[in-house]
């Protein structure tokens, strides 16, 4: 019985031994100092299969664990508008985690499978917005709460260089989805434009040179996802006390460090290319290496986030019995895979020569106003929500009224809203 502990023992301590001296010589290689025992290549390559194993075993928690999440979200499919996003954002883990490890083992094609990952990133990060809008019974309500909010300053440091936001001008919302979704367009665009870059040579990762596309492509990105964050937070600030409940930062914190970790880890690791702490080794480029130690992280990183995402996505939020019974589990996928609301919501927003959002002000309304809200290919388009006309402080609610349209709009007869027209720039008003 000694001998056979004594046995496993041995066992145990050669082979964690074995796996420090890899580390030990993957390290030595990074930052140049190879032993005279193995060839530059047979470091590097030693420290590839120990990386893939290691981080092959997070990716598979991080699929479990994601995974039992989304199943969850599945299966009890009571609010459609609400946990298509928060289905659709709960699959970041397992896209970035497979993304990442099949660029990590096939790290010449890293570019180009990362291109699924950047892409998916931006619509990510729209859905989140989309789920806070959600909370706030939908756009027309949005709309409401935001004609009632004073003016609101920029954060810092903005606020020192523009003046304050007109929350209740018609051309916030507007601006905020503008400039949200330009991220989710110029994002997959600069992907192809670094593959195309990196297929002619003139790519060049990690290389700050002027002659290389990488510069612009880092700008180019870096400016158009800081003004992405940057609306979400001002939509997020102005919209702070109704959202509350819901616990919307946690959720944008768990969004937010994923895109930090993609972006910035990758722009860390150019610059430690091009200061020289990443060299060359043997015939493995620089870019090979960077890629390889970036994706390796992201796929130890997912497994945190995954465990996040339980507990800030609850989906014990979402079970409410009063709401009916859950939609089956074959509509809720066919619902989340679904894209026509995303596709017909950016050609909308950006529409700026028929605009067909429509902004209302409360001087608008009859006292029991009703508003249609159409939400691209949802199927809850018969749904109304009634504004409750004794409510005058600011906070207005929606009752769901569940009724008919041509039956909602014959019993206004002559309390219809006003005809009158109103032109705000790219949103217009029309009765």
């Amino acid at each position: 019985m000694n001998a056979n502990t004594t046995g496993v023992a041995d066992n145990v301590t050669e082979t964690v031994t074995e796996a420090a001296k890899t580390v030990g010589r993957a390290v030595s290689t990074v930052i140049g100092v190879v032993p005279d025992e193995h060839t530059a290549e047979e470091t590097v390559l030693e420290w590839q299969h120990f990386l893939e194993i290691v981080s092959g075993l997070f990716v598979l928690a991080s699929l479990v664990i994601s995974g039992y999440g989304i199943y969850k979200h599945l299966v009890s499919y009571v609010h459609p508008e609400r946990q298509r996003r928060v289905v659709r954002i709960l699959g970041l883990v397992p896209i970035y985690s497979l993304d990442s490890w099949f660029s990590l083992v096939f790290v010449e094609a890293a570019l180009y499978l990362d291109t699924l990952r950047d892409v998916y990133e931006a619509y990510v990060l729209y859905q989140f917005f989309l789920l806070c809008v959600s909370y706030l019974g939908g756009e027309a309500q949005a709309k409401l709460v935001l004609s009632r909010k004073a003016d609101m300053a920029h954060s810092w440091p903005m606020n020192y260089c523009f003046s304050p936001i007109q929350t209740s001008s018609p051309y916030f919302f507007l601006n905020m989805k503008r400039g949200i979704l330009q991220f989710v367009v110029l994002k997959p665009l600069g992907a192809i434009f670094a593959v195309v870059a990196e297929a002619t040579g003139v790519y060049c990762n990690g290389e700050w040179k002027f002659n290389c596309a990488y510069l612009y492509h880092t700008i180019l990105i870096n400016v158009s996802v800081s003004i992405a964050l940057y609306c979400l937070i001002l939509f997020y600030k102005a919209t702070k006390e109704e959202l509350t409940p819901w616990k919307p930062l946690w959720k944008f914190l768990c969004i937010k460090a994923v895109i930090f970790f993609s972006f910035w880890q990758g722009v860390c690791f150019s610059f430690m290319i091009g200061v020289g702490l990443i060299r060359n080794v043997g015939y493995y480029s620089t870019e090979y290496l960077s890629y390889g130690l970036q994706d390796f992280l992201i796929c130890i990183e997912m497994l945190f986030i995954a465990v996040a995402h339980l507990f800030v996505f609850n989906p014990e939020e979402y079970i409410d019995t009063s709401s009916g019974r859950p939609r089956s589990k074959e509509y809720a996928v066919r619902d989340v895979f679904a894209i026509g609301d995303v596709v017909q919501d950016t050609r909308e927003t950006f529409n700026i020569m028929r605009p067909a959002y429509t902004a209302l002000e409360t001087t608008d309304l009859p006292d029991a106003a009703v508003i249609r809200t159409m939400r691209g290919n949802s199927n809850d388009n018969s749904e109304f929500y009634q504004l409750n006309s004794t409510d005058k402080s600011g906070t207005s609610t929606f009752d769901n009224i569940g009724t008919n349209a041509a039956e909602e709009l014959e019993s206004w007869g002559d309390n219809r809203p006003s005809s009158r027209s109103r032109s705000y720039g790219g949103l217009g008003m029309s009765g």
